[in-house]
């Protein structure tokens, strides 16, 4: 089972990563980016500064996933997390560690020649991570290891091309994350394409998202039209299907495969000012959907009652 078919080293290590995507929030002091990090699952976290807090409403929360992770982009803090540093197949989620290399890579403008038409890159990229398109990020993939690769051949282009998403989760701290696919589709019945935490997932999509939020415009709707070069039009049905019930919804990705199970991950913002990141791994196809909507829940009564909104 399967869903439908110049680079960022500047980061020498995910803090400083996280310390630039407080900055690009709004956050005037980068000192106060502390990530709060605990080694007890199942736990929603203090405040800054250890402050006590009233009951959490994430104490309550019953969810399908294996794995979770509710990350306040703009503090850093990390609100709620159940087995968050557990390696877990990616499944699609995949695409958005593709999407950033490649344009990281290669300019936005770039033609990728697909099904006998031309995409600009970034136009490919975002109906690839909208419709989780597996042929367009393939495409995307072989188009940008040419950039790298002296080969010329476009099974050794992509192949760098996958050498090249490692290094950068490497570079970005994103010590979980190893990829043998640019898609994420699972390698065999025992091997997944791609693998990382939730811990690290809510982490590169609030990365992605701060770099290149115009990319994940069409991934908060539930259909758009893309127009290729030669005018062509197609349009992207969403593969995350609770679009409509997420507030302020910002960006989401979804991932779907016989290992993975279900997962999804988003960001929408809480408040002004406010964005939240959230990843599910190794749910269910229906279950990934009502677990994101029953910790956004969770987060908005969590965030209410500690007057952090």
């Amino acid at each position: 089972m399967n869903e439908s078919q110049s680079h960022f080293r500047f980061f020498t290590s995910f803090a400083f990563a996280g310390a630039l995507i407080g900055t690009l929030s709004g956050i005037s002091s980068p000192s106060s980016l502390q990530l709060i990090e605990t080694s007890t699952p199942n736990t929603a976290y203090a405040g800054i500064g250890g402050a006590a807090l009233a009951p959490s409403p994430f104490d309550e929360v019953v969810l399908a996933a294996r794995a979770v992770e509710v990350f306040d982009v703009a503090t850093g803090q990390t609100l709620f997390a159940r087995n968050s540093d557990t390696q877990l197949p990616l499944a699609s989620l995949t695409k958005i560690m593709t999407a950033i290399t490649a344009l990281s890579i290669a300019p936005n403008y770039a033609l990728v020649p697909m099904r006998n038409e031309n995409w600009a890159l970034k136009d490919l990229l975002s109906f690839s991570l909208t419709a989780s398109s597996n042929d367009g990020v393939a495409a995307a993939a072989a188009v940008g290891g040419g950039f790298i690769s002296t080969s010329g051949i476009e099974s050794e282009n992509r192949g760098q091309f996958i050498t090249e998403m490692n290094k950068e989760a490497n570079a970005l701290g994103l010590q979980s994350m190893y990829f043998l696919n640019e898609t994420g589709l699972d390698e065999s019945e025992g091997v997944a394409g791609g693998f990382g935490s939730a811990h690290d997932v809510v982490r590169l999509i609030a990365l992605a998202y701060h770099m290149h939020p115009d990319l994940f415009d069409a991934t908060t709707k539930a259909t758009s039209l893309f127009t290729e070069e030669n005018g062509n039009r197609h349009e992207a049905d969403n593969t995350n299907k609770i679009v409509a019930d997420i507030p302020m919804l910002r960006a989401s990705k979804t991932g779907l495969t016989d290992l993975a199970g279900g997962n999804l991950a988003i960001i929408f913002d809480a408040g002004v000012g406010k964005p939240i990141a959230v990843a599910v791994l190794g749910s269910t196809e229906e279950g990934r959907f009502e677990d994101v909507k029953t910790l956004v829940a969770a987060t908005l009564e969590y965030l209410q009652r500690n007057d952090t909104l």
